[in-house]
C-alpha cells in the first residue's frame, strides 16, 4: 500500500488477489447461489491456490496455499536446457558452460514458451549464442508439452492438498478461475480442468490481466455515486467467530467444515465412507482459535449406531443466526440418524 502511495496513487481500498480474480468474472453478483470457486494463480516464481466461498456477492477465503518454489520459470528452464542440448549436439559447443550464453537462451526460451501458448510451432533464434555461433531451432507445442509432462504433477498436488485441507471433494468446486502469465500454457489449463470434470473453467480474460481487471472493477464500484437514501446506511452481518472442524472415529485428523467469518445462518453437508469393520461411528465437533492453530476445543459429539457393512454417512453442520449449532449424522440407506444440538452461548 505504501509503495502505491509513493508512486502517486490514491489507494481507496486493498483487495486480495483471489477476491479480485473472482470479481473480474462477476461470479455471484447476478444470482443468489452459494458455491465454491477455486482460484489457481501461477506466476513466474510462485504458485497460489485459493478456495473461495461465494454467497450472493460475498466472497470468503476458505483456504489458501502458497508454494514459493513452483512457477513458470521452471518450465522456461526446462525448455532452455533442451535448446542447449540441441545446440551442443549440432555444434559440439556447450552454452551451459557460459552464464551469458544461458541468459540469452533463457530469454529466447521465455519468448518461445509464450508463442507456443497460442501457436503450434515457435521459432527460436539467438544471435551469437556461443563462441560467435548463431542458434536457430523450431520447437513444436507437442515437444514442449512432452518436456514438461513429468513436472506438471507437481503443480497439481497443491490443488489436492488444499481440497483435503478444506475437507472438500472435487465435485464441491463448481467454478475454476485461472490467472497468472504461466497459466497461458494450454496443457496446464487442461490438467487443472481435468481435476474438476463437473466445474466450469473461466479463461476468457487474459490470465495476465485477471487480477488487474478485478481490482479495476472494485475501484469502479467505489467511484460510482450511490443512491443518497442508501449511502449512509450500514449493515452488520453476524458471522462464525471461529473455524469449525469435525473428527470421525478411528481418525486423528480434524476435517475443516466451516470457515471463520462465514455469514450465518450457514449449513455444510459432507459425506464420508465408513468401513465394514464399524457397527457404529462417532463424530466429534471442534472449534479452534485459528485454522492453523494446534489447539482445538471439543464442543460435543454424536454417535451413529446399528451400521451394517461398508456404507457412507452424511454429516450436516448447521449454525443458525443466533449462534446455535446443530449437527446431524445420517446413514442414507437405512435413514438412521443421530444429532447434537448446542445452544448459543449466553
Amino acid at each position: 500500500m505504501r509503495s502505491a502511495e509513493e508512486a502517486g496513487f490514491d489507494v481507496l481500498q486493498v483487495v486480495s488477489e483471489p477476491s479480485a480474480a473472482v470479481l473480474a468474472y462477476g461470479i455471484g453478483l447476478q444470482d443468489e447461489e452459494e458455491l465454491f470457486c477455486l482460484v489457481y494463480r501461477l506466476g513466474g516464481v510462485s504458485l497460489d491456490v485459493t478456495i473461495m466461498q461465494v454467497n450472493s456477492g460475498m466472497y470468503t477465503v476458505c483456504s489458501a496455499l502458497h508454494v514459493s518454489h513452483l512457477g513458470g520459470d521452471k518450465f522456461t528452464k526446462i525448455l532452455a536446457d533442451f535448446l542447449a542440448g540441441e545446440f551442443r549436439q549440432k555444434w559440439k559447443l556447450d552454452p551451459q558452460e557460459s552464464r551469458r550464453s544461458m541468459a540469452k537462451l533463457m530469454a529466447a526460451a521465455e519468448t518461445c514458451k509464450h508463442v507456443l501458448s497460442t501457436m503450434s510451432t515457435a521459432h527460436c533464434f539467438v544471435e551469437s549464442l556461443c563462441e560467435g555461433v548463431d542458434f536457430s531451432c523450431n520447437v513444436s507445442r507437442a515437444r514442449f508439452e512432452n518436456l514438461i509432462a513429468q513436472n506438471i504433477q507437481e503443480y497439481l498436488q497443491p490443488v489436492r492438498d488444499i481440497l483435503e485441507k478444506a475437507s472438500l471433494s472435487n465435485s464441491s468446486v463448481s467454478k475454476i478461475i485461472i490467472c497468472g502469465g504461466s497459466m497461458k500454457i494450454p496443457k496446464l489449463q487442461k490438467m487443472v480442468s481435468d481435476l474438476f470434470p463437473e466445474a466450469t473453467m473461466f479463461s476468457s480474460i487474459n490470465p495476465d490481466e485477471v487480477i488487474a481487471v478485478g481490482a479495476a472493477k472494485q475501484a469502479s464500484f467505489l467511484s460510482c455515486s450511490f443512491d443518497p437514501d442508501c449511502e449512509h446506511l450500514s449493515m452488520e452481518l453476524p458471522a462464525v467467530s471461529k473455524p469449525i472442524f469435525i473428527k470421525l472415529s478411528g481418525q486423528s485428523e480434524l476435517k475443516y467444515v466451516i470457515p471463520e467469518l462465514s455469514p450465518v445462518p450457514v449449513k455444510r453437508i459432507h459425506t464420508y465412507p465408513v468401513d465394514s469393520d464399524y457397527s457404529e461411528i462417532t463424530v466429534e465437533l471442534y472449534e479452534k482459535e485459528r485454522i492453523d492453530s494446534d489447539i482445538s476445543k471439543l464442543l460435543g459429539k454424536a454417535t451413529l449406531t446399528e451400521l451394517n457393512g461398508a456404507t457412507q454417512i452424511s454429516v450436516e453442520v448447521n449454525i443458525n443466526n443466533i449462534g446455535g449449532l446443530h449437527m446431524t449424522l445420517t446413514e442414507p440407506k437405512s435413514q438412521i440418524k443421530a444429532s447434537l444440538k448446542l445452544d448459543a452461548p449466553s
